[in-house]
């Protein structure tokens, strides 16, 4: 990441930004079947899209679905609180970095309680409107008018719910309604100590010198400076980067795969996999960085296995790995050997519905579809030739079906690429065909995406989805 370049282009999409809501924004109550405009200010919904949005992913924040941005975050202390955005470092374990509260656009800006009330400036009334919640003061006794007394104490809330929840890395903390923007750079300090509240951390900004003080506002509020964000492949001239001289880090094999569809819409679509050789580190703070090669190889097909190609295969994926490895090891000027898979940490779940039994040692590219990284430890490939036991029956969707075992109707005679894809078929050593294991493996297989009826212990993910005793009580072999 060049960080200049990131800069400006963070300002010019801010600018653009600015003029379109500014131009557009007050007048989004449009009736197009009726007169005239309504006047009425605008809703929360409103601005968030409008504006908050848009600044977020101007700012690299990624509001996708398992992005790094939570919406409606719900947060118990006590209370119940739902709090607009809030930003994730990308690390291991995800740790709350940034929350937004989002006010409606034209919300009036803070005002002292008294008219006429002398205050030198904006910023000194918000630090007094602060000290008097910090002290647990009122409303009708506050310097700051009620609604903004309350925009400070439901800020405090949130501070101390996200706190109290056992996050203590939130760096910022934001109330804006889009035309104007406060920023508390220290929120916990400001919130949570209840130290005496310093000036130096609150920013004020206003819609009218944001492309002004564009720069200050990426520094403070990008996922760049708060998440410590690492592209999802590097080359090798950028290690140096991301790993100085005073990083500790370990360093595994990985591959890079690509699932892909092929063939005409008439007749059956058969899978393509493509395999490159990668080598991933993962530094002591928990965050991996990864190098891919440029080269792949495409996994055998079903129909080639029984000729050596799979051996083939594995044998073009490993010096590809080699030469990798070597290549990384020039560039950070040492020997790097990979470890054992079981050292590996995790990847970091990324929402509630990703459960897996075990350490995550795959991890999606956010950004396509059908693209993963698996780390495979001392292995260059997550396949073996042929698995850990042999001679197993249960290969064959027949021989599972006289045991009360066969899964659905019929054999799987071709590959497949719709529900459960199956790239293996019937009868060959990387396929199972029985219910009870792909019952068991349901939540924990990492690689069903490719293939979810591959045989487990074909796998060298085999002793990380499974404890010793459950693979002991597996029917392979019998």
């Amino acid at each position: 990441m060049n960080l200049e370049d990131e800069v400006n282009r963070f300002q010019v999409g801010l600018r653009a930004l600015v003029e379109d809501v500014t131009r557009e924004l007050p007048y989004t109550n449009v009736d197009p079947f009726g007169s005239g405009f309504d006047e009425a200010p605008k809703n929360e919904r409103e601005t968030r899209a409008w504006f908050h949005d848009r600044l977020l992913a101007l700012l690299g924040w990624d509001l996708g679905i398992g992005g790094d941005i939570i919406q409606e975050t719900r947060v118990k202390d006590g209370s119940r609180y739902f709090i607009d955005y809030v930003g994730l470092k990308t690390q291991q374990p995800p740790a709350p970095v940034l929350l937004l509260e989002a006010k409606p656009w034209g919300q009036p800006w803070v005002a002292a309680r008294t008219a006429g009330q002398s205050t030198p400036s904006s910023a000194d009334l918000i630090v007094a409107g602060l000290q008097h919640v910090s002290a647990g003061g009122q409303k009708d006794t506050a310097p700051v008018n009620t609604l903004w007394h309350d925009h400070l104490e439901q800020a405090s809330d949130y501070a101390n719910a996200v706190y109290a929840s056992g996050a203590n890395d939130v760096s910022r903390l934001i109330l804006s309604s889009g035309d104007w923007m406060v920023v508390f750079t220290q929120p916990i300090a400001t919130f949570v100590d209840r130290k005496r509240v310093d000036a130096s951390h609150v920013e004020l900004f206003a819609v009218a010198d944001y492309v002004k003080h564009g720069r200050r506002i990426f520094e403070l509020l990008s996922r760049w400076s708060l998440a410590d964000q690492i592209p999802f492949a590097l080359r090798v001239g950028q290690l140096g980067s991301y790993l100085a001289p005073d990083i500790e880090y370990s360093v595994y094999h990985g591959v890079h795969v690509t699932y892909q569809v092929s063939g005409s819409e008439l007749f059956a679509r058969v899978p393509r996999i493509l395999v490159y050789a990668a080598i991933v580190f993962e530094r002591d703070d928990g965050t991996t960085v990864s190098v891919i090669d440029e080269k792949a190889d495409e996994l055998p097909g079903s129909t080639e296995e029984s000729n050596g190609r799979l051996r083939d295969h594995l044998t073009i994926v490993a010096s590809h790995a080699s030469a990798l490895l070597h290549r990384c090891s020039d560039e950070m000027g040492r020997e790097l050997k990979p470890g054992e898979l079981s050292r590996f940490g995790s990847f970091p779940r990324d929402n509630v519905f990703d459960e897996g039994v075990g350490r995550k040692v795959v991890k999606p590219l956010k950004m396509a579809p059908d693209e993963w990284l698996f780390v495979t430890g001392q292995k260059t490939h997550f396949l073996r030739e042929r698995p850990s036991v042999e001679a197993c029956r249960f290969h064959e969707w027949r021989k599972a079906r006289d045991s009360g075992n066969g899964i659905g109707p019929g054999a799987v005679n071709t590959p497949c690429v719709v529900e459960t894809r199956a790239f293996f078929v019937d009868g060959e050593a990387h396929h199972c065909a029985h219910q009870v294991v792909v019952d068991r493996r349901w939540a924990r297989c990492q690689i069903a995406p490719l293939d979810g009826r591959v045989c487990c212990r074909a796998c060298v993910y085999e002793r990380v989805c499974w404890a010793n005793d459950e693979i002991a009580a597996l029917p392979c072999g019998t």
